[in-house]
Order: structure tokens, then C-alpha cells, then sequence
């Protein structure tokens, strides 16, 4: 485990209880690498291999408005593939990483989506136009990443940032006792048959509400974090790393955008509540009510 001398950020301290809390012990903190002037801010080592982190937060740059405003979900996080890739620019031929963590900043967006779309582009619709009649082909309508993506250059649209192999969202995920939901979705199908008909959503909420008074400490948090692979790394992040109980990783396939793994604790959970999870839909939610 690294000591470094710097005193360290709140999403540093998170990110290496993360690191310890999933056996990855063998790290340093703003390490000197020979020949190299500036510190990445993490080395990791697993498995006779090495990787460099580059670790950042984001902070809300302006309260929250009181009335309908334009916002542009991607900024914040195009501003720090900007750092790191300064960070990184000296390191071409290692494996680098950015690590995110969402302090305050109620205008970013770190869905799968919308970090893909910070490095693709802006999410948008494609649709194709007859020319000849003038006008768009009906069910031509399709999801895509139109510009501004940060691994594309503008107009050329040629890779960059290539030295980037993945990003990754260190967050609090909110875990649910196993035991919790499924006796949740038990009592619901017995109120459902004794009244004849499926509860409706205030009928939901108010029932979530009684059986957490049952299950108390159904809910935790518990650090997690969410790879993004960069489909342009020069070289990619390993799939045998971050692969911890509510980890997930997203690619880039051939179908689009694609959740490549899931954590056992987490296929438990989704698996519990029935979840029906996938590229597009990585935050929706089967219930009603979340406490």
C-alpha cells in the first residue's frame, strides 16, 4: 500500500477504501516513476501488471436553479478527461485511467450513457432522408452519438485520448438485502390477490414503507465502482479488475452500448427484483418507491 505525502481528496480516500476494501493491497499514492515529472496520482499493481489512476470529483460549479434552465450534462466530465489526459500525456505506454466521483455537482450525469457520451458524443437521433422525395425515411430513427466527444476529433472524427483506457464512476451504491425484496414482492402478490387487482403506485409506496419497518438495515450503502471502456484505448483496462460484488463494466459492442459484467452481489439484487436491465435502460426501476 502506497504512502503518500499529500493529504488526500475526498474521492482519494474513497477510492482507497475501494481499492482495500476489494483486495487490491499493493498500490502507491502520487508514486515517482523514474525519468517522469509529473505523479499520476495512483499505481496499481495486480498480478504482475501495472496501472496509472488518475482520481478527480466533481463539484457543482453554481447552485441549483430555481427555474427551468439549460444544462449540458457532459461538461463536467469532458473538463476532467482534459485533465487527465494532460496527467497521462507522458505515459502512452502504460495502462491510465480516469476515476470519478460526484461530490455536488447537480448538472453532471454519470449514466452509462451519458459517460459514453462524453467521450463519443452528445446523445442525439440519426435518421435517414430521401433526397429524391424529400423527405425523412419513416422508421429510419436511431440513438446515437452525434459530436463533442472528447476520444473523436472534431470534423476528422479520427481516435484521441487514446492513452485513456477506461473511465470509471466510484460511487455510493445503494445495496438491498436479498431477503428484503423478495419478501417485499411476496407480500405484494398476496395484497394483489386478496384485493384482485395489481396495487397501484400509492398502494406501492405504502407498502415498501411496512416492510422496511420489518427489515431495518434493508438498505446500505456500499462503494462501488462502474468501468467505461474506451473503445479507442491504445491499451485497454483488463476485464479481470474491478470486479467486486456491485461492480459493473459497459462496452461499446456491436449492438451498441452493452454491460460486458455484473457483480454477483448485484445479479443477486437484480435477479430479486425482477430487474429488467440493459444498454439504455441501466436506471430504470421495476418499483414504485425507493426509500
Amino acid at each position: 500500500m502506497g504512502k503518500g505525502t499529500h493529504r488526500r481528496t475526498e474521492s482519494e480516500t474513497l477510492f482507497e477504501h475501494y481499492l482495500s476494501s476489494n483486495g487490491y493491497e499493493d498500490w502507491e499514492y502520487e508514486p515517482d516513476i523514474p525519468g517522469r515529472r509529473k505523479h499520476p496520482d495512483y499505481l496499481l499493481r495486480s498480478r504482475g501488471r501495472e496501472f496509472l489512476f488518475e482520481v478527480k470529483e466533481l463539484h457543482q460549479k453554481a447552485p441549483p436553479p430555481k427555474q427551468p434552465r439549460f444544462i449540458d450534462p457532459y461538461k463536467s466530465l469532458r473538463d476532467e478527461i482534459n485533465e487527465a489526459r494532460k496527467q497521462f500525456t507522458h505515459y502512452k505506454e502504460w495502462c491510465c485511467s480516469l476515476v470519478v466521483f460526484n461530490i455536488d455537482d447537480w448538472q453532471a450525469r454519470l449514466k452509462p450513457r451519458h459517460v459514453f457520451a462524453a467521450m463519443l458524443g452528445d446523445l442525439g437521433i440519426r435518421m435517414d432522408f430521401d433526397a429524391n422525395g424529400g423527405v425523412i425515411v419513416r422508421g429510419s430513427e436511431r440513438p446515437a452519438f452525434l459530436e463533442r466527444g472528447k476520444m473523436l476529433r472534431p470534423k476528422t472524427y479520427e481516435p484521441q485520448n487514446t492513452t485513456i483506457a477506461a473511465i470509471l464512476v466510484l460511487e455510493r451504491f445503494r445495496a438491498r438485502n436479498p431477503a428484503f425484496v423478495l419478501a417485499l414482492k411476496r407480500e405484494r402478490s398476496l395484497r394483489e390477490a386478496k384485493i384482485g387487482r395489481p396495487v397501484d403506485a400509492w398502494e406501492a409506496c405504502e407498502l415498501h414503507g411496512e416492510m422496511l419497518l420489518r427489515y431495518p438495515g434493508a438498505i446500505s450503502e456500499v462503494l462501488r465502482v462502474v468501468v467505461h471502456e474506451n473503445p479507442f484505448a491504445r491499451k485497454a483496462l483488463p476485464r479481470d479488475l474491478f470486479t467486486g460484488p456491485y461492480d459493473e463494466r459497459w462496452a461499446i459492442g456491436e449492438d451498441g452500448l452493452q454491460r460486458t459484467f455484473v457483480g454477483a452481489s448485484l445479479r443477486t439484487q437484480e435477479d430479486a427484483e425482477s430487474s429488467r436491465r440493459g444498454a439504455g435502460r441501466d436506471d430504470e426501476e421495476t418499483d414504485e418507491c425507493r426509500a
